[in-house]
């Protein structure tokens, strides 16, 4: 009774799959047709498996058809390669009884002789060999490192930055000092001589100059420390120039990034 039931099942099942197989093979030729190579390859090998779950001895044949058009589709060489030896192989029971599929056979021979002449070149593949492109890190991927321009400006704008403030500072306490003896500022005590008035506002300028000149170094290097990075300062020309002028000094900074 069981079988009764199940091989009226099994001969529906095979017979819808021959009809979607016939479909899956009117579709790959309209494909094929209109040039559309790898919708073409697709729907035969769907028709290969259609054709197998059906139990129909011909489903090789149609691996004929799909190889023919992965071959057609540049960069699938490799594809069409292995396609068309799995109809070599599972074809060979039909070519002794068919001349078309021998004829068919041998058009595979020379397209896989074809195939093989322009297909791409299989990696080869060696084991416990370092190598000697190693992919790069992420630091080397990004540039590598800060660049030390930054870095080198930040301590020199410190070095002249701290001077600077302490000889402000010195000033300062200087002309509180003078302050103290002459508030008014006129008429003050002969007894403070000229030079020591002049000196105190000279020291006070120098001052001024050199820590502003530090903190414009200082701050330039930070800014740099962040855009600049390791290599990209080797074409750079950085000079830094610190020279006296009367009443004060000069300070000066130059760079050429290139």
């Amino acid at each position: 009774a069981l079988l009764a039931l199940f091989v009226p099942s099994l001969v529906h099942a095979q017979g819808d799959a021959r009809q979607r197989a016939q479909q899956a093979v009117t579709d790959a030729e309209a494909h094929a047709e209109a040039g559309r190579h790898a919708l073409a390859a697709e729907r035969y090998l769907d028709a290969y498996e259609l054709m197998r779950e059906a139990g129909m001895d011909t489903a090789p044949l149609v691996l004929w058809n799909a190889g023919d058009q992965l071959s057609q589709i540049p960069g699938r060489e490799r594809d069409a390669i292995d396609t068309i030896r799995r109809f070599l192989s599972e074809s060979t029971p039909l070519a002794d009884d068919a001349a078309q599929v021998r004829d068919w056979r041998s058009n595979a021979l020379a397209r896989l002789d074809e195939l093989e002449a322009r297909a791409p070149a299989e990696p080869s593949v060696q084991l416990d060999q370092p190598s000697s492109d190693p992919t790069p890190t992420e630091e080397e991927a990004s540039g590598g490192g800060i660049s030390p321009v930054g870095p080198v400006l930040l301590g020199v704008g410190g070095a002249v930055l701290i001077p600077g403030l302490i000889v402000v500072g010195v000033a300062f306490a200087q002309d509180q000092d003078l302050r103290s003896r002459c508030p008014t500022q006129v008429d003050c005590d002969p007894a403070i001589p000229d030079d020591e008035v002049s000196a105190t506002r000279t020291l006070g300028i120098a001052g001024d100059v050199t820590w502003i000149a530090g903190a414009a170094i200082a701050l330039t290097g930070l800014v740099l420390t962040f855009v600049l990075e390791e290599g990209s300062g080797d074409d750079a020309n950085t000079a830094l120039q610190v020279e006296g002028a009367p009443g004060g000094a000069v300070a000066a900074l130059r760079w050429r990034l290139q």
